[in-house]
């Protein structure tokens, strides 16, 4: 322990004067330290967006910036992170990083809604399969929790961050405000410069926003045992006692405040403290604990829909099991039965109708999302679903009903039964045209994250890069989905048998599948982390998408078009969504409507207007050809670019190749490198020439005297639901979508399994106005 004599004079003047204090002082005088001197001996300051990482063993960048500057919406939370490095030989012994309120021509904003968290180093991150994102040291500790901004120590040549953000009230004037933060050390202090531009832009609190956010959270029931052994394990609680219901409340609070809107509450659990069953077997269904759950989350303004964990359990033998309530030892208890048995067609025949009435009451019915099973994929759980679901619908004659199933195989047989999809990112993707033929067809589409994917899609986990976690809500939005399901919010527990283990939610190993939050115990509360704060700005983000949409749909979906190509292509730079979060705010507050300006390569200096993920693709003299002859669905688009109606001019001369080989256009493609969303305007080797939507030919016809290589004059318009190929200006095939499956989205020129030459290629946002005859 350092002798009190040992105390160093900046540490004594802080104590005399206090860190606010001291904070005033500096930021009156506008005291910034030379940025060279920590070479010398005090500590290296810089500035970092909020959705890149930063490690312990990050250097200063050979040009840092050191400031802050921000632009939010009203009701939006955006942040940085400041990132603090002591010198190589030198421990920093003393550090504490302040702010304050932030203040503009308009009025201020105010300290409350600042924050300012220390990153916390997580020692041992198991980092999983695919496109992770190293430590420069190679190591294993990542930052992850928000934690307490407690002084303290920064070891040599070790980075310490901290996080930053700024909550904005609904009713903040849009303007500029300005602000400090100070890194106060015992070898200098440094002043942090703070711009923050408040938008003429008004988010919607989480219980009226329109993307669906379902964290999977533990609390009561479904496997009974992390489920509901996790809270009072870490928080010493008892299941329902005071303090569990005060971990409850601010867990409903933390999650209005992550715009986390479907509450994941098991009603048939929160059944079993108050419901009674007589000797006769009748049952006299007891809600209170239930509506005080589900009140609790109203309260906090978290809940727009409460979404009930499974009543079917997979079993050993490729079947399910039935949860029901039962009276055993003269209590009410969960217990397993076979599926459609007497005794479980019994139970339901009067536990659903009593959960239809109750909904019914209490206002709930359209807010209520039935599951059935989770992530079936044998047969006889196919057969207990579909029973369940036609047992549930007997008591919802009017339709006034909603299910939704996570799924990580494709199911066909029960997918007619739910209202909502929810794949898992990787099915999704070896699905893409079975999919988006449902959500056409009427069924909403969630995505959904959990111990996969593992490869180059996007998913959560603390060794991936951090943008991933914001991208997402970015990729449901551009496929046309509405939700996202992650099943571990809070699954802190690691036993699956009694004695159940208490688990170190810092230190153990841990990937971020089974939990995005820690326990902040002393308080009862939830430390944040850097992906729980970076998932709220992708919510944010598509909010802001859904906004723009309403009145600019084509400069959204371009917007959306500069971060994400495909599923497993898109930028891992967090700085490059930060500008897009930007590009959103000001097209909205510009409110100036869809650009529609043509577009026209000559392919005489490169292709840098095109983007494309497959394919060897070169543009010179004049053309533009794809020479891979075994590229399968190789896609070039127009980069950054989207639209509604249009019409297309080039020339296409197709290689050889099979009949399931074709060279062609691509129309309002939801991603760049997609070809099974938006409609494919296709030749094959043999001269036929086809429309595709999801994969299916839906019109088609042969090309009048068409041989190999000959190059193909087209011309093919979009205009709302029709699409018109006129082949040298003769009209040759045509198409109406009666489903309008693809409002708009980019236009790309195509092959599969073939080589092809392109001419020139106009675009036309108005079709017709370069040719008025049809």
């Amino acid at each position: 322990m350092q002798a009190r004599s040992k105390q160093s004079p900046a540490r004594r003047t802080l104590t005399r004067l206090g860190i606010t204090a001291l904070a005033v002082i500096l930021a009156t005088l506008g005291f910034t330290a030379p940025a060279d001197a920590a070479a010398n001996s005090g500590p290296a300051v810089w500035t970092k967006d909020s959705a890149d990482r930063v490690f312990s063993s990050s250097p200063e960048p050979e040009n840092p910036t050191r400031s802050v500057s921000l632009d939010a919406a009203r009701g939006e939370q955006e942040a940085a992170q400041i990132a603090v490095r002591a010198p190589v030989y030198r421990d920093l012994n003393f550090v504490h990083v302040t702010t304050g309120l932030l203040a503009g021509s308009r009025g201020i904003i105010p300290p409350s809604a600042v924050q300012l968290r220390k990153e916390y180093n997580h020692p041992h991150i198991q980092k999983v399969g695919g496109d992770i994102q190293q430590p420069p040291d190679g190591g294993n500790s990542y930052y992850d929790a928000l934690v307490d901004n407690d002084p303290g120590r920064v070891a040599a040549n070790f980075t310490q961050p901290y996080y930053f953000s700024v909550r904005v009230p609904e009713d903040q004037p849009p303007g500029v405000y300005r602000g400090q933060i100070i890194v106060l050390t015992e070898a200098g202090a440094r002043v942090v410069p703070v711009s923050l531009r408040v938008y003429d832009v008004t988010l919607p609190p989480a219980n009226e926003q329109h993307f669906q956010m379902n964290n999977w959270f533990t609390s009561a029931g479904w496997d009974y045992k992390g489920t509901i052994e996790a809270i009072p394990l870490q928080y010493g609680v008892r299941m329902y006692d005071p303090r569990w219901w005060q971990v409850i409340r601010n867990i409903a609070r933390n999650m209005a405040e992550h715009r986390n809107n479907v509450i994941y509450a098991d009603f048939q659990a929160l059944l079993i403290p108050a419901t009674t069953i007589d000797d006769n077997g009748i049952y006299h269904f007891d809600w209170s604990v239930f509506d005080r759950f589900v009140q609790t989350f109203i309260d906090a303004g978290a809940l727009e829909y409460i979404y009930t964990p499974t009543l079917l359990e997979p079993n050993s033998t490729g079947g399910s099991d039935m949860e029901m309530l039962k009276k055993v030892d003269g209590k009410t208890k969960r217990v397993l039965v076979p599926p459609d048995s007497q005794e479980s067609n019994t139970y339901l025949d009067m536990l659903f109708p009593a959960l239809r009435a109750h909904l019914d009451e209490k206002g709930w019915t359209k807010r209520f999302i039935m599951s059935a099973v989770d992530e079936p994929s044998q047969p006889g759980q196919v057969t207990a679903a579909n029973w369940f679901y036609q047992k549930y619908r007997n008591y919802f004659p009017d339709g006034n009903y909603s299910t939704n199933e996570a799924h990580n195989h494709q199911m066909p047989d029960i997918d007619p039964n739910l209202t909502t999809v929810t794949p898992v990112i990787n099915l999704y993707e070896r699905n893409i045209a079975y999919y988006q033929d449902l959500r056409i067809s009427g069924t909403k589409l969630w995505l959904y994250t959990a111990i996969g994917p593992q490869g180059d899609e996007m998913n959560r986990f603390i060794s991936y890069h951090l943008d991933k976690t914001r991208l997402i809500p970015w990729l449901i939005w551009k496929v046309g989905g509405i939700g996202y399901l992650h099943w571990g919010w809070n699954y802190w527990y690691q036993s699956q048998n009694p004695p159940w283990v208490k688990i170190n939610t810092f230190d153990a190993p841990q990937t971020g599948d089974n939990y995005l939050v820690r326990p902040d115990v002393k308080r009862l509360g939830i430390y944040d982390s850097l992906r729980s704060e970076t998932q709220l700005d992708g919510v944010e983000d598509y909010e802001l998408l859904t906004k723009l949409a309403e009145n600019s749909p084509l400069t959204a979906r371009a917007i959306s078009q500069r971060v994400i190509d495909s599923i497993t292509s898109y930028i891992r730079d967090g700085n490059r969504v930060v500008d897009a979060h930007k590009a959103l705010l000001e097209a909205l507050d510009k409110g100036q409507g869809d650009a529609r300006e043509p577009f026209q390569d000559s392919f005489t200096g490169g292709d840098a207007a095109w983007t494309h993920t497959v394919g060897n693709w070169s543009a010179a003299n004049g053309q533009y050809t794809q020479s891979d002859p075994g590229a399968p669905d190789a896609v070039s688009a127009v980069r950054d670019r989207a639209w509604g109606d249009a019409e297309v001019n080039t020339t296409l001369a197709l290689g050889s190749g099979g009949y399931t080989s074709w060279a062609g256009v691509i129309l309002r493609n939801s991603n760049a490198a997609e070809v099974d969303t938006g409609y494919l305007v296709g030749v094959h080797p043999d001269g036929e020439l086809f429309i595709e939507r999801t994969g299916k030919t839906v019109a088609s016809t042969r090309i009048p005297d068409y041989r190999p290589g000959t190059k193909l004059p087209l011309r093919i318009t979009i205009r709302g639901t029709e699409i018109a190929v006129h082949l040298g200006g003769k009209p040759l095939l045509r198409y109406s979508d009666p489903q309008n499956g693809f409002a708009d989205g980019q236009i790309g020129l195509a092959t599969n399994g073939t080589t092809a030459t392109f001419g020139p290629v106009r675009i036309d946002p108005r079709p017709g106005a370069q040719n008025t005859s049809e």
